[in-house]
């Protein structure tokens, strides 16, 4: 499959392809939204197990929502069974629950990792002995140590997993390569990424006031912006447009 570079200022370009995808049907989008978000409530409040409920169908979920932005896209109308369609068809359910439980390992991956950094920076200072400068020395270079290894592992999982959910849901790419996919894609299209992140930052801070309403405005916007970079990176065709779940299969 093949992969396209594109320019930085795409970064910035998806918000305003995103805001044009779901401008039209908005409401609806809300709808989707609140839902999702109640839907990840009820299961947190429910120790342990609603989490990890949560992190097995999380990428199947956010599949209805991409597919959710194809439908919108081609003019299509778009419904609260969009946000349940990877689990409607059979031959997506299982791909979407096995990225699920991949999620959880690589999560599971990312709290090691952090324990393993707390216990290194504790040996460390143990190592400095009575020392108060030693000591602080030691801890400030394993807490820097610690945030960069952190960050480059959670850098590594977001790659991975953003575009393996449509890959999954859009063509017939098993799990493991879908994820390989995402993380070279990523990796090649840094730079727009980067920009993407950036300006995602001081949005997302603006959508916590008040009470993270603003989430509800900006999750569908994100989603649109996710499926145009999704369709222009990977060169994925446009579904035709429909009142129905427009799933396309790109050329493999």
């Amino acid at each position: 499959m093949e992969i396209h570079r594109v320019d930085a200022g795409r970064g910035a370009g998806w918000y305003a392809d995103g805001w044009n995808i779901v401008k039209g049907q908005i409401g609806m989008w809300i709808l989707l939204i609140l839902i999702y978000f109640v839907l990840a409530f009820v299961l947190g409040v429910i120790p342990i197990i609603g989490g990890l409920i949560m992190a097995l169908i999380g990428p199947g979920l956010i599949g209805g929502l991409y597919a959710a932005a194809q439908a919108s896209s081609a003019g299509g109308n778009i419904e609260v069974g969009h946000l349940f369609m990877a689990f409607k068809d059979e031959q997506r359910r299982g791909p979407m629950l096995t990225l699920g439980a991949i999620n959880i390992g690589l999560t599971i991956v990312l709290v090691l990792t952090i324990g393993l950094i707390i216990g290194g920076g504790m040996g460390a200072s143990e190592l400095a002995g009575d020392d108060p400068a030693m000591m602080a020395q030691a801890m400030q270079g394993a807490g820097l140590a610690g945030l960069l290894a952190i960050l480059a592992v959670s850098l590594a999982i977001a790659m991975a997993m953003i575009y393996a959910v449509p890959l999954v849901m859009f063509t017939d790419t098993p799990p493991i390569e879908a994820l390989k996919l995402s993380l070279k894609a990523s990796l090649t299209n840094w730079l727009p990424l980067l920009v993407f992140g950036l300006i995602f930052i001081p949005l997302a801070i603006i959508a916590m006031i008040p009470l993270m309403l603003g989430w509800l405005f900006l999750m569908p916007v994100l989603m649109g912006a996710l499926y145009a970079s999704y369709r222009e990176i990977f060169g994925a065709p446009e579904a035709p447009g429909t009142t129905a779940s427009p799933i396309t299969q790109m050329p493999m």
